[in-house]
């Protein structure tokens, strides 16, 4: 009986509380709250669904000419053989293994979100590890600083894993590690020589976290600064001595000093979130071991000062702030989310960091270039007109109009500069995307020359493998075509379209039964020249029916207000390729007829009453405005702005 009464006082105590708090709190209002989601998982959710629809990080993947630090990665022994010759290696192939999952936007965001929920967690270890459970709020600036980074379409991938595996090091050693520091030592230098192997000069990271921790967290001063000399030795010793490899690389390989990270653009977009990723977790250690060396020297004076008889009021003062800053940051229903401060920062802060990172113009840019290589010709027409004059915007959208036969009616309707119909502004020369269009006019060497150049600049990205086997295909070198396809077969979601090719290579090795293939045949150009020469004058001499290069002519004319050389290309050209006239077309007639007064309805060149009509109106409201071209900007635009009218006396 006593041992049962026992029992039963025991289970009475441990209701006490649950029993208190029943009564203090109806039923009602907790049933009301009975699934509170934890403000972690919420978070994480939201930033999931940002980075896969918001951000769309698969333009990452497919957008390789505008993002020129994407790595390239093979299936097989010979790949991974490479990255074991240097140290950071294996973090490195993991990292090219896992950047391919952007190929899908909802694949990369949720390795995305991975790497940020990491990050999380390692930050809360060492928070929990330093016993400052008031700062737990410090968990979420990792993942903020990566949305960041995503949100101005920056790629930190590589640095992101190199710096994770030394947070993991970092947590398991502080897990494992004890009071003895032979123990403490046994852990740690397996630790540090296999993080040096594995993620380079990003283990750094842990050498230096570790020592603090030691040094100012633990106060083994000795052993903290053992555990620095060993760990700052490692790069040397491995590094120099072992890998053979330069000092400097040594050290900085895969942080971001690194000379290789910093020659991509794509790095350095935002290049200050990447340092504040490495350098918060170290900062945060040293202001705690600080704060604490100093709270614990004033505790030190409180006796000493009591003895004396003056008041000592400066401890309790800071433990006063620092209460007061726990209850204020801290949800009585830990980690839920309600009504409370913490949860309002939280949901606050990465609007805010979405909103001041946002990249609206790179999307745009990264959008068109994605939708013009998978032939999403409506999509890119969308974005060019909602969007101001962007060279390559209006590259792709020119491209698109062609594609539909539709360049000689709309492109007028579109901001146009004539450098951009071809790419041919010498200070902004983006080889990436010239290929697909020296392809469709039929300049078949100028794309193998323009996608050897990009090879050697982007590496062996899956696209410029397939569009180098295409144009050996098209000129008849099956062999060639293979080794390329052979190599597209190894790279990850591209083996299916590398298979299919080499089965249309099997079945038919001249594919003279692919339309597409034979089209291209067609309009290829046959003789090339050193010379600066009229590539698509020559196009137009060798095959009058390259409806492509007769379009690009039209419109490189026009751009260029040369009315004479569209009429002699017009009269030449345009009923083998077009049975009616365009509308630009049209208007470009009527001016030549109005300015070199030259009769009219040729045969021919017979233009409709409607375009007469529109030519008569503007040139009056044109006379009225005068010289003031500003006016006549304003006055003409929305009337007449998708005009060729406009475009010749206003425009470009």
């Amino acid at each position: 009986m006593a041992r049962r009464k026992s029992r039963e006082e025991r289970s009475q105590e441990s209701r006490r509380p649950v029993d208190s708090v029943s009564v203090e709190r109806p039923p009602r209002v907790a049933s009301r709250h009975r699934f509170r989601p934890a403000r972690s998982l919420v978070f994480f959710v939201l930033f999931y669904v940002f980075i896969a629809w918001g951000i769309d990080v698969r333009l990452l993947y497919h957008c390789g000419g505008l993002v020129d630090n994407f790595p390239c990665f093979y299936r097989g022994w010979d790949f991974l053989r490479g990255f074991l010759a240097v140290p950071g290696g294996a973090v490195e192939y993991v990292s090219a293994l896992l950047a391919q999952s952007f190929y899908y936007s909802w694949l990369g965001a949720a390795v995305v979100t991975g790497q940020a929920w990491v990050l999380y967690a390692c930050t809360d270890c060492v928070v929990k590890a330093l016993d400052v459970p008031h700062l737990r709020g410090l968990r979420f600036l990792g993942p903020l600083l990566l949305l960041a980074v995503y949100s101005q379409y920056g790629f930190p991938f590589l640095t992101t894993m190199g710096l994770l595996a030394a947070l993991l090091g970092l947590c398991l050693y502080v897990k494992l590690s004890s009071a003895s520091v032979v123990r403490a030592l046994g852990f740690y230098l397996p630790f540090c020589l296999f993080l040096y192997v594995a993620a380079g000069g990003s283990s750094l990271v842990f050498v230096v976290l570790g020592g603090l921790y030691e040094l100012l967290a633990r106060r083994r001063p000795g052993l903290g600064l053992a555990e620095v000399a060993f760990g700052a030795a490692v790069p040397y010793v491995l590094g120099v001595l072992v890998y053979g490899i330069r000092a400097y690389d040594a050290y900085c390989r895969l942080l971001p000093l690194s000379w290789e990270l910093l020659s991509h653009n794509t790095f350095r977009i935002m290049l200050e979130a990447v340092y504040a990723l490495y350098l918060f977790l170290p900062v945060l250690v040293v202001a705690v071991g600080i704060w604490r060396l100093v709270t614990q020297a004033r505790e030190d004076r409180a006796p000493l000062a009591a003895k004396t008889g003056r008041p000592v009021k400066v401890s309790s003062r800071w433990e006063a702030i620092r209460t007061r800053a726990a209850e204020v940051f801290h949800d009585k229903r830990e980690g839920t989310v309600g009504w409370n401060l913490s949860t309002l920062v939280l949901a606050g802060v990465p609007v805010a960091t979405v909103l001041l990172c946002r990249a609206p113009a790179k999307k745009d840019i990264l959008r068109t270039d994605y939708f013009s290589r998978q032939g999403l010709w409506a999509q890119v027409l969308e974005l060019g007109r909602h969007s101001p004059y962007r060279y390559t915007v209006c590259h792709a959208v020119d491209r698109a109009l062609c594609r539909l036969d539709r360049l000689g009616d709309e492109m007028f309707g579109f901001p146009q500069q004539p450098a951009a119909l071809l790419l041919t502004d010498p200070s902004a020369d983006p080889v990436w995307q010239k290929f697909d269009t020296c392809m469709d006019l039929g300049l078949i060497n100028q794309a193998e020359n323009a996608l050897v150049l990009c090879t050697e600049i982007y590496g062996e990205r899956p696209l410029l493998l397939h569009r180098l086997a295409t144009i050996n295909m098209i000129k008849g070198n099956v062999g060639a075509a293979r080794v390329f396809l052979g190599a597209l077969a190894k790279v990850p979601f591209w083996r299916s379209v590398a298979r299919r090719d080499l089965a249309r290579l099997e079945s038919d090795p001249n594919l003279s039964e692919d339309a597409e293939i034979q089209r291209w045949r067609s309009v290829m150009l046959k003789t090339d020249s050193v010379r600066d020469v009229d590539t698509l004058g020559q196009l137009l001499t060798e095959n009058p029916m390259n409806r492509t290069a007769y379009q690009y002519s039209m419109a490189a004319l026009l751009l260029s207000k040369n009315l004479d050389g569209f009429v002699r290309m017009f009269d030449t050209y345009h009923h083998r390729n077009f049975s009616r006239i365009p509308r630009h077309y049209e208007e470009a007639l009527l001016l030549s007829e109005t300015l070199r007064r030259q009769p009219a309805d040729v045969p021919g060149r017979v233009v409709s009453p409607k375009a007469r009509a529109q030519l008569q109106e503007f040139l009056r409201m044109f006379r009225q405005a005068g010289e003031d071209k500003t006016a006549t900007r304003s006055a003409l635009r929305k009337k007449f702005g998708s005009t060729y009218f406009y475009y010749y006396f206003v425009g470009a």
